[in-house]
């Protein structure tokens, strides 16, 4: 995964990816700073703390991603974000690096409509014990906070799709945001029941994926990735309605 560092203190650095986060020393060939982009290898721990595995060289900035600490642990990110689809009040939000968030109706702009790019400011929000930590945007920032409308985002992704050959976009960025009912995307497997597996996308988490869909018969393993179409069923859960089942090969992703 690309992880960013948002928190450095006490010799520690907190690192943010899509999945969650991961703590690790801050000191010799490791140390970072705030706001430096790292590939990154982590084994799940609990809730959405992982633990770090290994991590790659190469350290990089993004101009869409800015990350400006305060207080001692707590930070505010600011950067460019997808609208993706709306819950309960929420606009949802796909982000660089840092995977989705929530935006409140009542502090978005009234124009904001799904299929959107703007700049917002974010924070990370944790209300109980038990529950994950999440992100949650809290205001559009800039003159020019509005990057693009749906018609200009949906240009975009058509464009993207005629660029990829093998039909998904690269493992950086699996599906495109829904323009349908139903759509095919990319999912890994991260587990299984008795009935179901269970997949991920960058848009949508617990995809289900009924085992009667699998006509080859060859267990979907964790960690490997397949192609299924996808539509929100009338209880608010994502199930899918159809699969491929030949597994893609995509080298940038391990699931441990």
């Amino acid at each position: 995964f690309q992880g960013v560092v948002t928190s450095v203190f006490n010799g520690r650095m907190f690192i943010t990816f899509k999945l969650g986060s991961t703590v690790s020393s801050n000191t010799g060939k490791n140390s970072l700073s705030v706001g430096d982009v790292v590939d990154i290898c982590v084994v799940s721990s609990k809730d959405d703390h992982f633990k770090l595995v290994d991590m790659g060289k190469e350290i990089r900035k993004r101009k869409d991603l800015i990350v400006r600490p305060f207080e001692t642990s707590k930070c505010n990110v600011y950067c460019d974000a997808d609208v993706i689809d709306t819950c309960d009040g929420y606009f949802l939000l796909d982000t660089p690096v840092i995977g989705k968030a929530f935006f409140p109706y009542k502090d978005a702009p009234r124009e904001m409509e799904v299929g959107d790019a703007w700049k917002v400011r974010m924070i990370r929000r944790k209300e109980k014990k038990t529950f994950p930590s999440y992100w949650m945007a809290t205001e559009v920032v800039g003159e020019h906070s509005r990057l693009s409308t749906t018609e200009d985002r949906r240009i975009e992704r058509k464009e993207e799709t005629k660029s990829i050959s093998s039909g998904y976009s690269s493992a950086v960025s699996l599906p495109s945001s829904p323009t349908q009912d139903e759509e095919w995307t990319t999912v890994i497997i991260t587990g299984e029941s008795k009935k179901f597996y269970f997949g991920n996308c960058a848009m949508k988490d617990g995809i289900r994926i009924c085992k009667q869909l699998n006509e080859s018969g060859v267990d979907l393993e964790r960690g490997s990735f397949y192609r299924v179409k996808w539509t929100k069923a009338r209880n608010g859960t994502i199930e899918a309605t159809d699969l491929d089942s030949t597994p893609l090969h995509l080298n940038n992703f391990q699931l441990e």
